[in-house]
């Protein structure tokens, strides 16, 4: 009987709750593009950490928005929060088949490193993109 009762209870949690209880706090699924460093989940808003894409109102803005959702397009994207928010999203670094997103904006030459918050951590997708490094 014991069983039966544990075996509801997981069953409820999981239903109710969308998740299998990892601790971790991270966003898995497939993504929808608003811009070159915005992406969503349903309702959830990501702003990529370090990522610093042109504004839409450029060519260069929509070329990076169109990249990134060349980049995670029909596949899982993996996003883990960093516990902070930048305006309505949530910031957290992306990953698609476990490369992170912004490394491949930043080499791509598609979007520069946000310093304010990457500091030199994507220096070296900088060089390879020839963008501005930190």
């Amino acid at each position: 009987m014991r069983q039966i009762k544990v075996f509801i209870f997981i069953t409820i949690f999981v239903v109710f709750t969308g998740s299998t209880g990892s601790s971790s706090g991270n966003i898995n699924g497939f993504v929808d593009v608003t811009d070159g460093d915005t992406i969503r989940f349903g309702t959830i808003k990501i702003r990529i950490w370090g990522l610093d894409a042109p504004e839409m109102n450029t060519d260069a803005g929509k070329r990076s928005k169109a990249e990134l959702r060349a980049i995670v397009s029909e596949k899982e994207v993996n996003c883990e929060p960093d516990g902070t928010k930048s305006y309505d999203r949530v910031v957290a670094k992306c990953f698609v088949d476990g490369h992170d997103i912004a490394v491949k904006m930043i080499e791509m030459g598609l979007a520069k490193p946000y310093c304010k918050f990457s500091r030199s951590y994507y220096n070296e997708a900088a060089i390879k993109g020839g963008v501005d490094k930190c």
